[in-house]
């Protein structure tokens, strides 16, 4: 059956949590190259940018892709989790504390 999509209408169980969502990443397809997830500053603007793009595309196809956004805002995660850069979680992270408040 392969790694779940929402294309082929397969969703992981119920129990997921913070540690076993990972098992049923789209970035876990052996097709994808995981270097795209944690693209690096030193590379050309261009090539940073195509990075973040071609792995926002990605998680934008995942059924785990709450969770793992999730886990990107716990400790100090680079890379692109849940379809976010570290930026982009750090921005979201104040917004939610606000309006916790």
């Amino acid at each position: 059956m392969g790694l779940p999509t929402k294309e082929n209408n397969y969703y992981p169980p119920a129990e997921l949590n913070l540690v076993n969502f990972r098992l049923y990443g789209k970035c876990r397809d052996p097709k994808i190259d995981n270097a795209i997830f944690f693209p690096k500053k030193t590379d050309s603007n261009e090539k940073y940018q195509a990075d973040v793009r071609a792995a926002k595309a990605v998680c934008r196809e995942c059924v785990v892709i709450d969770l793992c956004g999730e886990a990107g805002t716990i400790g100090k995660e680079d890379g692109i989790w849940g379809g976010l850069t570290k930026e982009e979680r750090r921005q979201l992270g104040r917004i939610t504390k606000i309006n916790r408040r």
